[in-house]
């Protein structure tokens, strides 16, 4: 099912950053695909549509870092369509006794040294 992600981040000192699937984490810091990658100067913004389930991952690399970067970092998701499990093998509720619900984008702001 496609879900719907939007990233902000904001850095003292230039990162990279890289959205990757399960596969292409493996193969860091080489990724053959990755589905967003990035430097961040100051601040960037992103979104995409995530068409295939599954897990995703935001890297946030300073290895060529000559000093430490305050980073903060946000992340809106709607994870699935309306009606379908958010993750494979999740089940979905039945309609018949859940009222409706709020939105499912949700804002997780994080700030971290690196």
């Amino acid at each position: 099912r496609a879900g719907h992600l939007a990233i902000a981040i904001q850095a003292s000192s230039r990162v990279m950053v890289s959205l990757l699937t399960e596969e292409d984490l493996r193969r860091f810091p080489q990724p053959e695909q990755p589905l967003f990658s990035a430097p961040v100067e100051r601040s960037l913004s992103f979104a995409t549509t995530l068409s295939v389930g599954g897990t995703y991952y935001v890297i946030l690399d300073n290895r060529r870092g000559e000093v430490p970067s305050r980073v903060s970092l946000s992340i809106r998701s709607d994870a699935a369509t309306a009606g379908g499990p958010a993750s494979p093998g999740a089940t979905a509720p039945s309609t018949e006794s859940v009222p409706p619900r709020p939105s499912r984008l949700r804002r997780v702001p994080q700030t971290h040294d690196m």
